[in-house]
């Protein structure tokens, strides 16, 4: 199948030039475990709510002070920096964390603090604590923290750290937390190896291919590549960037007539292919007026009009009841 050659191809400077590299972290995975604190009536773990499990962990209370749900989650593998990402010039750049609450009826709450806590080693490298974490009332909320920019190089390990301490004097409260990640970027110790990346869009439908559509690949702001697909809706890149094991790029689409389409990706060693579905933008509303037999027609008082505006010199104007 002839696939579109892409208009724009990353830049051989590129190849030496920071990449990044995501982790995320969920209990369903077996990443955490209580690594301090304490709690009541043991009211810290992994959440039974319908709809949280298996990746959640809940904080909870209930009834009166001085009941408090205390703990403390760290990673059961901290992260290996240089092994995961064997090179030079690493930074933490990003993190974000889900997190809901549920107040309970006449919850009077007496402390509420929370917090996620990054190490390098043992020294804090970054730390987001009570109210600076955003937590909606039973709805997941993402906190994004960007441009964090802090040099982890001289650094073994990262670790991550939930922390809540919890307590009400009249009905329930809880704290959720779920899914952390976290971004590095970083110089390979080797240049990456050059790969290809296949996109295919087609609209989601009809089912059939969208040509010209402007397909992105993007680190941070910068773009890797670019093009634009062919008629049979696919465009090729190569000689992108992917290290050793894969990088993550954001893959951005757009087009006219349809819905933007973005979405982290995967670049792995070797050849990549992603399939892309363009919602189409809703129709517009019918207007108001209509065309029939080349002239204007509106409707005034449930009678249709030819408005003489529209209409030839030698067209007359007709009055229809």
């Amino acid at each position: 199948m002839p696939r579109q050659q892409a208009v724009y191809l990353a830049h051989p400077e590129v190849m030496m030039d920071r990449v990044p590299k995501t982790f995320k972290f969920t209990p369903v995975a077996d990443w955490w475990y209580p690594a301090g604190g304490w709690c009541h009536q043991h009211n810290t773990g992994f959440c039974p709510l319908p709809g949280h499990e298996p990746d959640c962990i809940r904080f909870y209370v209930e009834w009166w002070y001085p009941f408090k749900g205390v703990g403390t989650y760290r990673l059961k593998t901290p992260i290996d920096v240089k092994g995961t990402m064997p090179g030079s010039d690493h930074k933490l750049t990003f993190a974000s964390i889900e997190a809901l609450i549920d107040i309970g009826w006449g919850t009077w709450i007496t402390q509420n603090d929370r917090s996620l806590t990054i190490y390098g080693d043992n020294d804090i490298l970054f730390k987001a604590e009570g109210e600076k974490i955003a937590q909606g009332d039973k709805t997941w909320v993402t906190n994004n923290f960007k441009d964090i920019n802090k040099p982890i190089t001289n650094y073994n390990t990262l670790d991550v750290e939930l922390f809540a301490r919890i307590s009400n004097v009249t009905g329930a409260f809880s704290t959720h937390y779920r899914n952390v990640i976290l971004v590095v970027e970083y110089i390979p110790a080797t240049p990456p190896q050059p790969v290809t990346v296949h996109i295919y869009v087609y609209n989601q439908e009809t089912a059939t291919p969208v040509g010209g559509a402007l397909v992105q690949l993007l680190s941070g702001n910068k773009i890797v590549a670019q093009g634009y697909t062919g008629r049979d809706g696919w465009v090729t890149f190569r000689n992108v960037p992917a290290g050793i094991e894969g990088v993550s790029y954001m893959l951005l689409v757009t087009k006219s007539g349809y819905e933007e389409y973005k979405e982290s990706i995967d670049v792995v060693p070797g050849e990549n292919s992603f399939k892309v579905a363009l919602v189409p933008k809703p129709a517009a509303p019918i207007p108001w007026e209509w065309i029939i037999g080349g002239a204007a027609v509106v409707v005034i008082g449930g009678v249709a009009i030819a408005a003489a505006t529209r209409k030839k010199p030698e067209e007359r104007v007709i009055v229809v009841k």
